[in-house]
């Protein structure tokens, strides 16, 4: 290597180093899509009418954590048609096309196998407390992505040390050397394809069980942390309260709410640029209701809303509302929609709370939304009036509140590049810089070498945004350079075929 260009490699390295991690101004939308609801409404909600186009990856659920590690279906029919693709049986092939793995690639979205579950869960205690079911596990992982073509693996313990679901104190240890050692296997996967997989789990949000995990080691492992911020409160509790509260609620415990499992997660060492929080879209009854923080009849109302158990999907919730003489009512305070109709009182969310919630996500500069689950809110019309909700803010995010936040409190120029690693495409969006003062957007290989010229002209605005395809390059590392007249900024990239 010549001279100038090592002595120009350590500079960009140097710079690399000590430049501070930046807030993400790209949000992920993370859908639940269940594969027994593929049946439901003569399977209206199929691979092949997914909104893709709303959403930023799928969690495929569930699989089955077998005691000895083994991985398995939990419905083969369904699976190996929305997996596999539907069967064509005049060739006794299957059509690639139709499946939900084909569908979220070409309309550019992650998929990720989801393992686990409230009703799967028994068996995590024993696979990571011994080292050669972990190793088995992790294995199968592996294999489930070169079998269906998974972008990564969700694990949905629900949860470490959770007594009825086997769980003791040492899960919380445990739980880390699972997470290793999927993350271990999955990476030398990735070496080995050129691809990389992520690796997520979804996470209690009451204070008593996220004290049985170590926070801050699986947030190390861990490329996102899918936060359940609903189930708060049920047919359960002694009265009435909300299924998703995003701030406390006058009654109750303060610490269910979306609010504190955000700050107590923060408080245990998660980055908030890693946190999901949850959106509901369903609902959860308490029959013979009556009132907000009132006695109920101590049990869900099954008979109102049987297709859903007494847990009504918001498609549910909109096609029943007039017959069972519901009335909407708000808790400023929670932040939430609450109903009362003659059978009971109802918990759910609607398009105001669940914008209210992606809000939050952007106020608090967290990563994003999980939805459990995305056939929740899909109407007969095809339309989706919560996911579009979450869209709404998340589109004009960069363009309001996030925007307003960095102009007014950073009068440093900030540079944003989301995400990162990537494959094929980057967003690449700069803050806080001058208008009328010359900009250079360049892209540089671990050479040193000018691979791409994004921008050379003249600042047109205080905020910019660029998108670089790396289409026809190799995989590897590559060094953004932003010049103006006062600064000059690198940021390493890193793009994986």
């Amino acid at each position: 290597m010549k001279k100038e260009a090592l002595s120009f490699l350590l500079v960009f390295i140097f710079i690399f180093i000590i430049s501070m991690i930046s807030q993400a101004l790209s949000y992920e939308i993370v859908g639940y899509y269940p594969n027994w609801q593929w049946y439901d409404r003569d399977k209206l909600v199929n691979p092949q009418t997914i909104p893709y186009d709303k959403l930023t990856f799928i969690n495929y659920a569930f699989f089955k954590p077998e005691s000895d590690g083994n991985i398995s279906l939990t419905d083969s029919w369904a699976d190996e048609n929305l997996l596999l693709g539907e069967m064509d049986w005049s060739t006794n092939t299957r059509k690639e096309e139709t499946s939900i793995i084909y569908q979220s690639h070409a309309h550019g979205v992650k998929i990720l196998a989801s393992i686990g579950g409230w009703t799967l869960s028994n068996n995590f205690p024993g696979i990571a407390a011994d080292a050669s079911k972990r190793s088995n596990f992790a294995h199968n992982c592996a294999e489930l992505i070169r079998t269906y073509g998974f972008d990564g693996i969700d694990i949905d313990w629900e949860y470490p040390g959770y007594a009825e679901h086997n769980g003791t104190p040492d899960d919380k240890q445990n739980f880390n050397l699972l997470l290793q050692a999927i993350r271990d296997t999955l990476d030398a996967l990735g070496n080995a394809t050129g691809k990389y997989y992520y690796l997520t789990a979804a996470l209690p949000a009451d204070p008593d069980k996220i004290d049985n995990i170590d926070v801050a080691t699986i947030s190390d492992i861990l490329d996102m942390l899918n936060i359940m911020t609903y189930d708060f409160h049920g047919a359960w509790d002694p009265i009435t309260n909300h299924n998703s509260p995003l701030y406390a609620p006058a009654q109750g415990d303060p610490e269910f709410c979306v609010d504190a499992a955000y700050r107590n997660y923060i408080a245990a060492g998660a980055p908030k640029e890693k946190i999901n929080l949850g959106a509901p879209f369903y609902g959860r009854s308490f029959a013979g209701g009556t009132e907000l923080f009132g006695s109920h009849d101590g049990q869900a109302d099954t008979q109102t809303w049987s297709e859903d158990d007494g847990m009504p999907l918001y498609y549910n919730i909109l096609g029943k509302w007039s017959s069972v003489g519901a009335v909407r009512y708000w808790d400023d305070q929670a932040k939430v929609p609450y109903a009362i109709y003659n059978g009971g009182f109802l918990s759910y969310d609607d398009s105001l709370s669940i914008a209210l919630k992606a809000s939050y996500v952007v106020e608090k500069g967290a990563n994003g939304l999980i939805i459990w689950e995305i056939t929740g809110d899909y109407l007969e019309d095809g339309s989706t009036p919560l996911l579009d909700a979450i869209n709404n803010v998340f589109n004009n995010a960069p363009t309001t509140s996030i925007r307003e936040n960095l102009l007014s409190s950073n009068t440093k120029t900030y540079v944003n590049v989301y995400p990162n690693p990537f494959n094929p495409t980057t967003k690449i969006s700069l803050f806080n810089i001058t208008p009328n003062e010359k900009l250079s957007v360049k892209i540089y290989d671990i050479n040193g070498n000018l691979v791409q010229t994004i921008y050379n002209g003249i600042a047109k605005d205080n905020v910019m945004s660029f998108t670089w395809n790396a289409n026809g390059i190799s995989t590897g590392i590559y060094f953004l350079k932003v010049t103006t007249n006062n600064i000059n900024i690198t940021k390493r990239l890193i793009y994986i075929k």
